[in-house]
């Protein structure tokens, strides 16, 4: 057993669990790739069991990898692309639904390219963007010349530096299509077209080919640089028209001569296999990007590779999906919430980092990707996302912010289920229990983990599992699932100003629980604002550029970030008798401060400053004379948090003990360990995750441990003037 972490809660901060964080570096990051597949079932590749289709390189990436094998995606194409570019689940996202198609994102969204642009990546797609311009497809003759019809959703407007590919779905699904976007500084949007007459003749070349070459190609070209990359890679296949394979070059390939397939199966398993190969030509680029037969110049070890889908396989255009079960083992598939529809096969592959041949069984979906580029780049994604960063899964290092349960709605006509109702909403939680909302507002409970193919209805008259529909339905509600979107929101307003005023924010609309916002202080003089009524967001952040922002939170008031309450460098939050309250999480980074008296409610992650100690609600301070902290040279540590490191215990090794602690408590008693304590020799202890030692003897209660003089005790008293009384301590281990 090894004793991590352990902090302490004062009465000023009652209900928070306290950890602290490391600090990763801007511009430190990895290269990062994200391959997305398009309608790609869970079930249509080797490595989740498919027998008839060959993914040899999609299964070399897995066998190299680890297997995420509870991934999830949205319901459908431009869903899927709202939560992955946004970081945001389909409750919140503005683009949650095929009915976006055409007015696409809004000006005032963030990105992913965005995102890590402020980290210094070089950033790239290709592929399927599917928003911004017209592209009616013509599949028996020439295609009309496109144009730009919503220049707000360009994904040169949105942090892609380098594009090229489709900006209409529509035309993404002709994979003869006779126009390509690609990014003209040139331009008047920043984008123009480039003529598909590259084949025999002056004719069109298979689309898929070319989005393919391009990624490679960006690969050879940035591979060198001193700043990282991150490219998405947007495949259309295996989405319609599937038919047009059989004339592209190599044609059916390996299964022509599968004489009793139909044509349309030699189809689809001819495309899944060419973007497989596709994956295997990608791959080999990084391993080898000048091409010239030596590896000495392979990135491999420096670039995150992450696959998977969109959503699940459908039957449009006569796809065989039944014949492959290429949603296997599911219900359903595209345009339905059934585990078919949203459950999708996920590799990530980073050389020497990620353990080869690794499983997790996490429930992530789409908006994680945001929060685990920003995190391994080193910078912030907007706060309040609903996505977290997998990082500490991929890597074994730090501490997971783990997503309870993953909420999806569908917006739009129903799937081919045999049930007429259509999904409209669902929520899964981590431990697998699953519940679907349909259109007529009817609700059937699932229990994934006995029955992952949602044939069995779990009975809700029987009160346990009513009481888990009611806790779903609430998390649901939560989220706001098929009720709003997140709006971005900046603080324009004067010194001493009110967050719950309305004229003091950029867009002048009051604060309510769809807003990302921001209190930033870009002057050179410390600001302050005030929290004398409730607000509540989705996420909010405080912070400064040079000078102090500081928020000052009203006894009897409350500031909520539903997802998150941020405190950036430079900024800080005095509680004079409010509270500050998050469903998720309270952040605070480094240079960020939560101090005074007050309630924290939600889990606290620390790598700044919580100093409880300012006693009275004083909202008219002068910003330029703040309260002055205790000195310094009482103690030194990071504030409240008192963390020690038993390194070694039970490991044959003498015990190495360090800690830190806050300038507003000291160790009065000391540190003690039990009278006899030292590290684990020989056999004693079993190291079962159910003792209370620290020198290995078996013991299942802390009585038990007492007996055995196996035990840690301390005394911690506030130091004279702090005004707290330290009332908890809690330990992790």
């Amino acid at each position: 057993m090894r004793l991590k972490f352990w902090s302490i809660g004062a009465a000023a901060l009652a209900c928070a669990t306290l950890l602290a964080l490391p600090i990763r570096a801007a511009g430190a990051g990895p290269n990062i790739i994200h391959i997305f597949a398009d309608d790609l079932g869970f079930g249509s590749v080797g490595f989740n069991g498919q027998q008839l289709i060959q993914t040899p390189n999609l299964d070399a990436l897995a066998a190299g990898g680890m297997q995420f094998t509870n991934a999830y995606a949205a319901s459908v194409c431009a869903a899927s692309r709202g939560t992955l570019y946004t970081g945001f689940n389909s409750g919140h996202t503005y683009v949650d639904g095929n009915s976006e198609l055409t007015q696409g994102f809004r000006a005032d969204e963030v990105m992913t390219g965005q995102v890590l642009e402020q980290a210094g990546y070089s950033t790239a797609v290709f592929g399927k963007w599917g928003f911004g311009a017209t592209g009616a497809r013509n599949l028996s003759g020439s295609d009309a010349t496109p144009s730009i019809n919503a220049p707000d959703s360009l994904p040169t407007n949105h942090g892609f530096q380098t594009f090229y590919g489709f900006l209409n779905h529509g035309a993404a699904q002709d994979y003869y299509y006779d126009w390509m976007w690609h990014n003209d500084s040139s331009a008047p949007n920043g984008v123009s077209l480039i003529h598909n007459n590259g084949g025999p003749g002056g004719t069109p070349q298979y689309t898929h080919d070319l989005i393919a070459a391009q990624s490679e190609q960006y690969i050879a070209q940035h591979a060198g640089d001193s700043q990282p990359f991150y490219m998405q890679v947007n495949y259309t296949i295996p989405h319609f028209d599937i038919t047009q394979i059989a004339s592209a070059p190599g044609g059916w390939g390996i299964y022509a001569s599968q004489s009793t397939w139909t044509d349309e199966q030699k189809d689809y398993a001819a495309m899944i296999t060419r973007m497989d190969a596709s994956v295997g030509a990608l791959m080999a680029q990084l391993d080898d990007p000048n091409g010239d037969g030596n590896h000495s110049d392979s990135i491999l070890n420096n670039t995150l590779v992450i696959f998977t889908s969109d959503n699940g396989a459908d039957r449009e255009d006569e796809a065989p999906r039944t014949f492959f079960s290429a949603n296997a083992p599911y219900r359903g598939g595209k345009f339905e919430l059934y585990e078919g529809g949203i459950h999708m096969p996920e590799i990530a592959y980073w050389k020497g980092t990620v353990a080869p041949g690794s499983v997790s069984d996490y429930r992530t979906d789409l908006p994680d990707f945001m929060a685990t580029a920003a995190d391994l780049a080193g910078v912030d994604a907007p706060v309040g996302i609903d996505g977290t960063s997998l990082a500490p899964i991929l890597t074994g290092e730090g501490h997971l912010k783990q997503r309870k349960y993953l909420v999806f709605e569908h917006q739009g006509s129903r799937g081919d289920d045999p049930d007429p109702r259509i999904t409209r909403w669902a929520v899964v939680r981590q431990d697998g229990m699953k519940l679907i909302c349909y259109d007529d507002e009817s609700k059937e409970l699932f229990n994934l983990n006995s029955d992952p193919g949602e044939t069995t209805p779990l009975n809700l008259t029987v009160p346990a599992n009513a009481q888990i529909e009611a806790e779903l339905e609430a998390d649901a509600i939560a989220d706001d699932v098929t009720r709003g979107s997140v709006q971005y929101r900046t603080w324009s307003g004067p010194n001493g100003g009110s967050l719950q005023t309305a004229s003091n924010w950029a867009s002048p609309t009051a604060p309510d629980r769809y807003w990302s916002a921001v209190v930033a202080n870009s002057g050179a003089s410390p600001a302050i604002a005030h929290v004398s009524a409730d607000v509540t967001t989705l996420g909010i952040e405080v912070r400064g550029q040079s000078a102090m922002q500081v928020v000052n939170v009203h006894a009897g008031h409350t500031l909520t970030g539903l997802n998150e309450v941020r405190v950036g460098d430079h900024g800080r939050i005095d509680l004079a008798g409010g509270t500050v309250s998050s469903s998720r999480w309270v952040n605070i980074k480094s240079g960020g401060q939560v101090i005074g008296q007050g309630t924290v409610t939600g889990d606290v992650y620390n790598e700044g400053v919580v100093s409880p100690g300012r006693t009275n609600d004083t909202p008219a301070w002068p910003v330029v004379a703040p309260p002055a902290l205790p000195p310094n040279g009482l103690n030194s540590g990071i504030v409240t948090a008192a963390t020690f490191d038993f390194t070694g215990v039970q490991d044959d090794v003498p015990v190495n003990q360090t800690s830190t602690i806050s300038p507003y408590l000291e160790l009065t008693h000391g540190l003690d360990f039990g009278p006899s304590a030292g590290p684990r020799w020989g056999s004693g202890g079993t190291d079962a995750g159910d003792e209370l030692n620290t020198i290995g003897y078996t013991a299942t209660s802390l009585a038990q441990a007492i007996t055995n003089g196996d035990y840690i005790t301390f005394t911690v008293d506030p130091v004279p003037g702090a005004g707290i009384i330290p009332s908890s301590v809690s330990f992790q281990l």
